[in-house]
């Protein structure tokens, strides 16, 4: 982490000439966020807007020598002009199991017209079993930057471990298995509650490695209906009005589900993606394959291939490349 600020102070310095300036007038945990400090909210912050190509923080101990030196009170207003901040900017970091939300406000200094922005990032990095958010936190304050600026080119200039771009999150739904009008039983369907939890796991193993969604594991997801008291759900099922309206809430933008149905002497499989807006599921791409025998390896492989497919993922990459 220390090494990444210098790299980024750097680099900051350097851009500073043609940027606006930003006062970070608050920073807040917000719900679930108490493991994480105020200072490194704020530092993470700081290093979301100086990492960018247009903005840059007016340091916090330029503001504190600035009030320290007033012989009288002085408030924000005042600070940003003498400073000559064109925003201010508060921030606050919402956690909920797997996935981190950061929330940005800009309000002009001048006009007062306020701007509000978000951006997620899933928690996927883990140390002595607990949880680590210095990643995950800067990552979202940047998707949030690029939110709140409908600016997706803020972070185009950075080296490539630190340029992010905007993700929607995205939630795993059920497997549905259809076996009604086939002679032949596969083991496969034998316990549709094991096989379909195993199946939406295995579209959420390719799906986290998305650049292009946010995705909640299924433990968050779960989470979710049980904070609106909705439990034992069945995998195996369509979505409920309830479950979509509850996910609204959480405002998720996109649920990805599966099936599988026996035809003859195959099985045919299919995912889709769709947008989650209102309570309405609403299809954006979907993939149908031919499953060929009652192989438990070869449906998972499958899935995994047209899970790819679906959201698009080039599956010719390593994982972390």
């Amino acid at each position: 982490m220390k090494k990444l600020i210098i790299i980024l102070f750097l680099l900051a310095v350097s851009l500073q000439a043609n940027t606006s300036k930003i006062l970070i007038s608050n920073v807040a945990q917000g719900t679930g966020a108490d493991s994480i400090s105020i200072h490194k909210i704020y530092t993470a912050t700081k290093l979301a807007v100086d990492m960018t190509s247009k903005y840059i923080a007016i340091s916090d101990s330029v503001r504190k020598q600035l009030s320290d030196n007033s012989t009288t009170k002085i408030n924000s207003d005042s600070i940003a002009k003498v400073l000559d901040a064109s925003y201010f900017l508060s921030s606050s970091i919402d956690v909920f199991h797997g996935m981190l939300r950061a929330n940005v406000t800009m309000v002009d200094t001048k006009t007062k017209k306020e701007k509000n922005g978000f951006g997620y990032a899933d928690l996927r990095y883990v140390k002595d079993g607990n949880k680590i958010y210095d990643v995950a936190l800067l990552t979202a304050l940047q998707r949030a930057m690029m939110n709140v600026t409908a600016d997706d080119t803020l972070y185009n200039h950075q080296p490539k471990e630190y340029r992010t771009k905007p993700v929607k999150s995205l939630v795993i739904g059920g497997f549905m298995f259809d076996d009604s009008n086939s002679p032949l039983i596969w083991k496969i369907f034998n316990n549709k509650s094991v096989m379909s939890y195993f199946a939406s796991e295995t579209i959420y193993q390719a799906a986290k490695e998305s650049e292009d969604y946010a995705v909640y594991d299924l433990n968050s997801r779960d989470s979710m209906y049980a904070a609106f008291n909705l439990y034992l759900m069945e995998n195996f099922t369509p979505p409920s009005n309830t479950e979509l309206k509850i996910l609204n809430t959480f405002a998720v933008e996109n649920y990805i589900f599966g099936s599988i149905k026996r035809v003859k002497s195959h099985a045919e499989v299919k995912i889709v993606l769709t947008e989650l807006k209102d309570g309405n599921l609403s299809i954006v791409r979907s993939e149908v394959a031919r499953l060929e025998d009652d192989y438990k390896d070869d449906f998972e492989k499958l899935i995994k291939t047209m899970t790819n497919k679906v959201l698009l993922i080039d599956d010719s990459k390593g994982v972390g490349e």
